[in-house]
């Protein structure tokens, strides 16, 4: 059987061809269209020789479905998307966590949609109601902070949320995260089996507004002072978390060596920064 002509358009400049339709997978495969959109969205009730026939005038068409108006069409208003919102997609953390994401979403034929608020609550906001005017089925939100989780909750709601690394500040809602306080203790820890007497703490402090940093910076002196040595003993670098989060590492290092050139005190003798980020700009410089 010879492939369906298409007419000529203006509308693809690939091909000089329009896009081919359900119409066209329908005549290939000698069905209605009514089957071919059964097959497409894997409804019972059609023969495995139809289902076979359909799918290679689709294959032989390079047929792709019109997602959009199959969300229409769907029962459950679903478009199988997702949005993952953070504060910086080029940060190595939130780069696996995208992909590991992305993974179990390709699972349920869902595509991620992907962006970076820059630690901006407004900017935050107007991300998630583009998301939402995409009807995303849910979003993940690294927040730009905590404090200010509330005004995502409002603008998503009867929206799938979970938040990522931090709960918001006074407001229920799912959330996943890692135990910080223990993770930095546990860094502290390790530092201290090697024979590192004097640490500076960069980025993570009792003020900061993120609630991470805060539990960071709590696990981080709980264990040092377990073995002896006082905050005062220990470099703390603060205000960085009001800095452009670009060489913030290379602004805490050299904060740092100013320190220490212009001290008669022992310098320290490893960082512990806020973030795997700082940690890699910090190596760098």
């Amino acid at each position: 059987m010879s492939r369906p002509k298409m007419p000529v358009t203006a509308g693809s400049p690939r091909t000089g061809r329009s896009r081919p339709t359900m119409r066209h997978v329908a005549a290939l495969a000698g069905v209605g269209t009514k089957t071919v959109s059964r097959v497409v969205n894997g409804e019972p009730n059609v023969s495995e020789a139809t289902i076979e026939r359909v799918r290679h005038a689709i294959e032989r068409l390079h047929y792709q479905p019109n997602l959009d108006a199959a969300n229409l069409k769907r029962a459950n208003g679903r478009t199988l998307t997702l949005g993952f919102l953070v504060g910086n997609l080029a940060d190595p953390f939130s780069a696996a966590v995208l992909r590991a994401i992305e993974e179990k979403a390709w699972e349920r034929k869902t595509a991620v949609i992907s962006a970076s608020h820059d630690y901006d609550p407004d900017r935050e906001l107007r991300i998630i109601e583009n998301f939402l005017g995409r009807r995303v089925d849910g979003i993940i939100l690294g927040s730009a902070s905590g404090r200010h989780s509330f005004r995502a909750l409002e603008a998503a709601e009867g929206t799938a949320l979970v938040f990522l690394g931090a709960p918001p500040i006074g407001v229920p809602a799912d959330t996943v995260t890692t135990d910080n306080a223990a993770g930095a203790a546990q860094a502290a820890d390790h530092l201290l089996g090697f024979g590192h007497g004097r640490t500076a703490c960069c980025g993570a402090v009792a003020e900061s507004p993120s609630p991470a940093a805060e539990e960071r910076y709590r696990g981080f002196m709980e264990k040092l002072g377990q073995a002896g040595i006082t905050a005062c003993d220990i470099t703390v670098l603060q205000n960085l978390i009001s800095q452009d989060m670009e060489g913030i590492g290379r602004i805490a290092a050299e904060r740092l060596f100013a320190r220490i050139d212009g001290s008669s005190e022992e310098p320290a003798t490893h960082l512990i920064p806020g973030n795997a980020e700082r940690a890699r700009q910090s190596r760098e410089r």
